[in-house]
């Protein structure tokens, strides 16, 4: 004679209704506001939809939760701990709402600003002098040269960036039309920087002649950023030279004092050259059309942040008298 197999107890064990956080929320307005029709003015929802709500979550918990009182309703004891739950998931939602308000209001006023040192000490700390005077944006500042500072703005690291480029090497920095907007503000000149006593300096002196680059090429050269050693190698490269480049700096300070002591010449952009200049050294304009580069501003396409557009106005009346156009 079979006997069936005793119950185990897995077989024993009752599963857990899935709650609907929503339902959750419903059940604590319905206990604050005693009825369902009150409940429903609250929630923004009709009455018909706060009892369907009630008799779904009933179904799911295999019991009653409202008990009927007066002209209103109240919880059961089952009702009662949905209705705390609810409770709690509509306080934890205020809280998100309002730290999520309070990020997109920083992030509303909080841009990153990329730009390289040339411009960082003069369009850039012009326009920001201003801006902290007129608005309350928070710009935070980083150094960097533009292919860093293209990529940063692409990748969203950064909310904008000045660049500069080289008419010469077009090819060499490419921006993407699909994903960035480029603001172009106008041209700075590159100049060469010499000892006052070389005889093109003097020439400058008395009759404003601009040099030709090859007079140069015995000249040991000073370098820049690999950006500005790929456009002095065009510029060389259309003059028939090569030029013997023994220094890589990006401290116009720097450059100056080395400039100072033997053969050495560099090719400088009048921003970067703004500082005072010491009388031993002399700047002096390039017989050539490439001699400039293009400065302007990057942004990504379509962001129409109002403080991004601001931050971009304060550049524009920055760089207006500082730049050719």
């Amino acid at each position: 004679m079979s006997t069936a197999p005793s119950a185990t107890a897995d077989d024993r064990r009752v599963e857990c209704p899935s709650f609907d956080p929503n339902l959750l929320v419903t059940m604590w307005h319905i206990e604050t506001q005693g009825s369902l029709s009150a409940a429903a003015r609250a929630l923004g929802w009709s009455q018909p939809a706060i009892s369907q709500q009630v008799r779904k979550l009933e179904r799911d918990c295999g019991c009653a939760l409202l008990e009927r009182e007066g002209r209103g309703v109240k919880l059961t004891a089952a009702g009662m701990i949905l209705a705390k739950h609810g409770e709690l998931i509509a306080l934890r939602l205020a809280q998100a709402g309002k730290e999520f308000d309070e990020y997109r209001r920083r992030a509303d006023t909080t841009l990153r600003l990329l730009a390289p040192p040339s411009i960082c000490s003069t369009i850039v700390s012009k326009a920001l002098a201003k801006l902290s005077v007129d608005s309350p944006i928070d710009v935070s500042l980083a150094q960097a040269e533009p292919p860093e500072a293209i990529e940063a703005v692409t990748q969203g690291t950064a909310d904008c960036a000045m660049i500069f480029r080289y008419d010469s090497i077009p090819q060499y920095l490419v921006i993407n039309d699909d994903e960035l907007a480029f603001d172009d503000l106008g041209d700075d000149p590159l100049l060469l920087l010499m000892k006052s006593s070389f005889a093109s300096a003097k020439r400058f002196r008395e009759h404003g002649t601009p040099v030709r680059l090859r007079t140069f090429a015995p000249c040991n050269w000073i370098a820049g950023c690999p950006f500005c050693q790929t456009n002095l190698l065009s510029m060389a490269a259309r003059e028939d030279f090569k030029p013997n480049i023994t220094y890589c700096v990006d401290d116009y300070a720097t450059t100056q004092n080395l400039v100072a002591i033997g053969e050495n010449v560099s090719i400088v952009s009048r921003l970067a050259s703004m500082a005072p200049l010491p009388a031993n050294l002399t700047l002096c304009p390039i017989d050539d059309p490439y001699a400039r580069r293009s400065v302007g501003i990057i942004t990504r396409r379509g962001d129409a942040r109002p403080a991004v557009r601001t931050l971009c106005d304060e550049l524009r009346w920055a760089a207006g008298p500082l730049l050719e156009h």
